[in-house]
């Protein structure tokens, strides 16, 4: 792969956090043990197109991750252009050279510990020079784990997806970096805070009761994110309730892009994702998007049921308990054969197709408004059971 360097500079400035009201109880990042970092300066690749040779393409393009140095533009990609020795086995994975905003830490005042994630702790943060509420991902990578190239990697796909963020995908802001005393990097993800949490918690701690209705909302759009992130020719991999996060009026969007890929220790076939969402062909190593298909409908189903799937010991999922809604669509996404399973704008367009149809139906019925939890619930399964997509 050829490329042609321009020098940008970019000013990584790395400090604690300033104490707030409820930062007695947090631990945020600690104070920088060196303010020189070699990735101060940092180049900016203008990338040529294994495909069809064409410079400098686009903000965004894809690399191969089997293939050494092996890039395809987004027409290239999405016409599965196989050129070299890059066969369409091989797995893409979606960068930019647009340099995402570096944030200077001390501009942000953490507040409380919002969880702990297989990669990182995520607080609760206030950023006043934009009078905005955000959420803060501190990930902590050992020194043995980050090459240059694969620094270099990272910044590059997380500038990437927080390029398609907005709606249905999480925002993400910007970073800051900074090399602890031991050796090991630590990296200030600042993002969209989602005030009602994960969907999991949502879901499994029970606060409030979600009628059917809300949650064919969220599910809407969860589908939504899903297809714009399959339209980018791009795979989660990790699409689970814990990366579902929601915020005032259900709206849901799809977290941690990236991160678990780029986290992974090893190659390409380790267990990157949450094991107990996995489809058979994760285990194989050969895989494209009908996996995140997969993982949706375990997520669909344990959203209308409220109760987690299980694994038998040869990693085939078991449902303990079917949905009373959607039943054929979920069977359909968690069928074993991927070419079985039907894509994201498919489910996009049955889910809200229903919810169309329903919001009319409501607004035809009588006294909807002041109906019980339970018998909006009963009034959705008895009007899917007469449609029965």
């Amino acid at each position: 792969m050829r490329h042609h360097h321009h020098h940008v500079t970019k000013d990584v400035r790395m400090h604690n956090p300033k104490a707030a009201g409820e930062h007695h109880s947090v631990s945020p990042p600690d104070k920088p043990s060196h303010n020189h970092h070699h990735h101060e300066q940092q180049m900016k690749d203008m990338t040529i197109c294994d495909g069809c040779n064409r410079q400098n393409i686009d903000s965004f393009y894809y690399q191969c991750e089997h293939c050494q140095d092996y890039e395809l533009c987004y027409k290239c990609r999405s016409r599965s252009v196989t050129t070299k020795f890059h066969t369409n086995t091989h797995r893409m994975i979606f960068l930019s050279d647009k340099i995402m905003p570096s944030i200077d830490i001390n501009e942000l005042e953490f507040k409380r510990e919002l969880g702990r994630g297989a990669f990182g702790i995520a607080y609760k943060a206030y950023w006043p020079s934009r009078n905005r509420t955000v959420a803060c991902k501190v990930i902590t990578v050992p020194v043995d784990i980050f090459t240059n190239d694969k620094e270099k990697s990272f910044f590059k796909e997380i500038s990437a997806y927080s390029q398609i963020s907005g709606h249905y995908i999480l925002k993400t802001y910007g970073y800051s970096q900074k090399i602890l005393e031991n050796g090991n990097r630590e990296y200030v993800l600042v993002m969209e805070y989602m005030d009602k949490g994960s969907l999991t918690s949502l879901i499994h701690e029970k606060k409030e009761k979600l009628t059917f209705r809300k949650k064919l909302l969220i599910a809407c759009n969860i589908a939504s994110g899903m297809r714009k992130i399959h339209d980018h020719q791009m795979i989660h991999r990790d699409i689970r309730p814990d990366n579902i996060l929601i915020k005032q009026g259900y709206t849901a969007k799809i977290g941690d892009m990236g991160i678990a890929r780029i986290m992974s220790r090893s190659k390409q076939h380790t267990v990157i994702g949450y094991e107990p969402y996995m489809p058979l062909e994760f285990y194989t190593g050969i895989y494209d998007q009908k996996l995140d298909i997969f993982t949706f409908g375990l997520t669909l189903n344990e959203l209308f049921t409220e109760i987690l799937h299980d694994k038998h010991p040869n990693k085939r999922v078991i449902i303990t308990k079917q949905s009373p809604v959607f039943w054929d669509l979920i069977s359909n996404c968690i069928h074993d054969d991927p070419q079985r399973r039907p894509t994201a704008l498919e489910v996009e367009i049955k889910l809200y197709k229903f919810k169309d149809s329903l919001t009319e139906m409501i607004k035809r019925t009588k006294d909807y408004n002041i109906f019980s939890h339970d018998k909006k619930n009963h009034f959705f399964v008895n009007y899917y059971e007469q449609r029965h997509l």
